[in-house]
């Protein structure tokens, strides 16, 4: 926390970075005009499929955990210099899925290709 960056972007490819190495996917999620999240991509509840089971046509689950890791990304203005930047104020790293490791699966995902 207390890291600082020219750019969102640029917090984004630091976080990406750390993604790729931890194992799992990254979300942008949430912004407002001070606060961007960037999310795990298992966060959230899964649409339950509530149709005609008959028609369905595929037995895909959904792959969201309701994980709770995310990154605070905090847009703030240098008072001196009016020069704004982008600060991490909160972070949350605890998965509750199996994250993979191994560089050989993580670039298979499509956030690393």
């Amino acid at each position: 926390m207390g890291m600082c960056f020219k750019t969102e972007d640029e917090a984004h490819k630091f976080y990406c970075k750390y993604v790729e190495k931890a194992g799992f996917q990254p979300k942008k999620a949430n912004k407002t005009d001070y606060t961007r999240y960037l999310r795990c991509n298992n966060y959230g509840i899964g649409k339950y499929y509530k149709g005609n089971e008959a028609k369905r046509v595929r037995g895909k689950t959904t792959k969201k955990t309701s994980c709770l890791a995310f990154i605070k990304l905090k847009f703030r203005r240098d008072k001196e210099n009016s020069e704004e930047f982008v600060e991490i104020t909160d972070v949350r790293l605890n998965h509750n899925h199996v994250l993979l490791p191994k560089p050989t699966e993580t670039k298979q995902m499509r956030a690393h290709k």
